[in-house]
């Protein structure tokens, strides 16, 4: 670390907050990876209901290369809602890029085009480049093409101007270039190999574990289509526990089918949002782990858990299978037509891997998503990107 490291000014879309402590915490992790090569800057912004000043700043100084601003503001209400929460938004940015007095060499957005702003007016000011990674689903799901053609044209604009794209996952590279016509260089989320915590399953539990993890939202994660197979898994194998870590949008919903569906408190867990180091630690506790998503750009929890030497059942979404393989996994199919779960071949699953999750060679497992996912061989690649 020398006076000439380079400065890089974050701007993710998501990144952990005082509302949820693990919204894009893959950002957050890979930016750390980068605090001994690169001094590194966030400006994050999140709009907070009823909150009562109308900008709350936050700064936290990780270590003497890393800081943090995160600029909370009111989120407006009223017919002139959006137009007023597009202003404070970019308001808030600009009282983070206040706080910073070094020179900036470079951006990096996570996500565009919203929280590119900043860098577009430094790159036509003062020609400071700015890379962007891509995390967003809506390149698999469709969303990006159902967006209007201006909000297309913006996205596209900034992604002309960048020194550099990076996607994080080869399905979604190969949908951006097909949305986009922009080439991106994969770079993957970088998974954690963790000692600090109690790396052994406490053989107390009567139970066989099984551990989800993701935001409440039921369209993208189908955490209802986990429910109903693991309810009738339940009516097979008493023995059946689930965690399901997280909280969002549609956590009522869910509570709601616990409910309807009468699954026993003995047999399911929901302890909402958790800190990513608990969530850590609970995949040491679990014997495997389930991901009933319909799209997934990468699938950080899945290369978490594989990480911690546990199975995982997998529906084919997207990112996770470029790791899965039957030597540390079941995948089901997704119908073609209608994009759906096949909900059989998950309860078929659930109790086939009840009666083999202890034949998988936990060791392998991890040894494998550390080679291609470890912070060495990410770091390599993010090192070559910002050359």
């Amino acid at each position: 670390m020398t006076e000439q490291t380079k400065h890089i000014v974050a701007l993710p879309r998501w990144y952990p907050n005082k509302e949820d402590i693990q919204l894009g915490i893959f950002n957050q992790r890979q930016l750390l990876l980068l605090q001994d090569d690169f001094r590194i800057t966030v400006i994050y912004v999140q709009a907070i209901n009823g909150q009562d000043t109308t900008y709350e700043q936050i700064t936290t100084k990780v270590s003497p290369t890393f800081t943090e601003h995160l600029i909370y503001f009111r989120m407006a209400k009223g017919p002139f809602r959006k137009i007023t929460n597009l202003i404070r938004f970019n308001r808030a940015q600009k009282l983070g890029l206040a706080a910073i007095k070094d020179k900036i060499d470079a951006f990096h957005i996570h996500v565009p085009y919203r929280t590119a702003l900043p860098a577009l007016m430094a790159h036509r000011k003062s020609k400071t480049p700015f890379f962007i990674t891509e995390h967003w689903s809506g390149h698999l799901n469709g969303l990006y093409l159902k967006k209007n053609k201006f909000d297309r044209l913006l996205y596209r604009m900034v992604l002309n101007r960048a020194s550099g794209i990076s996607t994080v996952s080869a399905v979604l590279q190969d949908a951006f270039k097909k949305n986009t016509g922009f080439d991106s260089v994969l770079i993957p989320n970088v998974i954690e190999k963790t000692t600090q915590f109690n790396l052994q399953k406490d053989e107390s539990s009567s139970f066989i574990e099984i551990l989800s993890v993701g935001d409440l939202i039921d369209e993208t994660k189908n955490h209802s289509g986990l429910l109903e197979a693991f309810n009738r898994a339940l009516q097979i194998n008493q023995n059946l526990r689930l965690t399901l870590i997280g909280g969002g949008p549609d956590e009522e919903k869910i509570n709601a089918l616990v409910s309807k569906l009468n699954i026993p408190t003995k047999n399911i867990i929901l302890p909402g949002r958790q800190n990513h180091e608990d969530v850590l630690e609970a995949m040491h506790q679990c014997d495997f782990y389930i991901c009933n998503s319909h799209y997934e750009t990468f699938g950080m929890t899945i290369a978490e858990a594989l990480l911690a030497g546990k199975p995982v059942i997998s529906t084919k979404c997207g990112g996770p299978e470029e790791f899965l393989n039957a030597g540390n996994s079941l995948l089901i199919a997704v119908d073609s037509n209608t994009g759906q779960t096949n909900d059989s071949g998950l309860l078929e699953a659930i109790l086939k891997m009840a009666d083999t999750y202890q034949n998988y060679v936990a060791g392998q497992m991890s040894a494998e998503i550390t080679l291609r996912y470890g912070k060495e061989a990410v770091r390599q690649k993010w090192l070559a990107f910002f050359q």
